[in-house]
């Protein structure tokens, strides 16, 4: 049974301090959240309380006051795991900081997150503000096209740019020395026990443990069902290749060709 985060403030049945070690999920949106939040379930004395902090929910879809924020992380309770879609933004930063949150941030090749995000607006979560723009394409390609090029209308009333702006709200954390960046395809390719360990690895120097690496990394695996998430489709790695026309292509290699480089996905736009 879900417990209100209030009752157990109310109850003294959680403990809120500054210097808690709460735990940051944070993800692009679409670029492998939950299996993010399975694998960090299996950190010792880990709990969920129910919270997700989003800089922009998907209801009501507006971005939520940087005041608001900080104080729902400064309430993070010891060892609480918290998924996140969180921009990145000094205030943040600094709240993070004071709690000495352990921060992971999850982000994906941005052409497979513009087939899942299309199709997930399109088919699954009826209940986000932008799913009726999507469901009112004619096609799931003009759906992804949606996604790749965003709505910039100068009426439009939310805030949907395209998907190299959506991403820069969250690039910073990538190279922040307090954060561990992590590629979705390093998760599930030949590599995941690599990132696996360098998870728990962050995690023992954060908080001067020495976990049992290969306990924790045989805990993990056993942890990752991707069935078990709500909003989990394919989850494949490359997916774009089978699906994007190259209307799609010369579109993303406009809008994101060099992005695609930075973040090393590409090592030209040629590609």
């Amino acid at each position: 049974m879900y417990i209100p985060r209030y009752s157990l403030y109310m109850s003294g049945k959680m403990s809120v301090s500054n210097g808690s070690y709460p735990v940051i999920a944070n993800s692009f949106p679409k670029s492998g959240t939950h299996l993010l939040v399975q694998i960090l379930q299996k950190l010792p004395g880990i709990r969920d309380w129910g919270m997700f902090l989003a800089s922009m929910p998907s209801v009501p879809y507006r971005e939520i006051d940087l005041d608001t924020l900080r104080k729902r992380i400064i309430r993070s309770a010891e060892n609480e795991l918290i998924p996140s879609h969180l921009f990145y933004s000094p205030i943040i930063e600094n709240a993070l900081h004071s709690v000495r949150a352990i921060h992971y941030f999850i982000y994906r090749d941005i052409r497979d997150v513009v087939i899942s995000d299309a199709y997930y607006l399109r088919y699954m979560n009826r209940w986000h503000r932008l799913s009726r723009f999507f469901r009112s394409c004619h096609s799931d390609e003009e759906a992804i096209m949606l996604s790749i090029r965003g709505i910039s209308e100068k009426n439009f009333k939310y805030d949907f740019p395209n998907i190299t702006e959506r991403f820069k709200r969250y690039q910073p954390w990538i190279n922040n020395n307090d954060v561990y960046a992590i590629k979705y395809e390093n998760l599930i390719g030949e590599a995941r026990d690599i990132e696996l360990k360098n998870i728990i690895n962050f995690y023992n120097t954060q908080k001067s443990m020495s976990l049992d690496v290969n306990e924790m990394l045989d805990k993990m695996k056993k942890n990752i069902q991707p069935e078990k998430s709500h909003t989990f489709r394919k989850g494949e790695s490359g997916s774009w290749k089978k699906v994007m026309t190259n209307e799609h292509i010369d579109l993303i290699k406009e809008i994101s060709g060099q992005l695609l480089i930075d973040l090393g996905y590409e090592n030209t736009i040629n590609w």
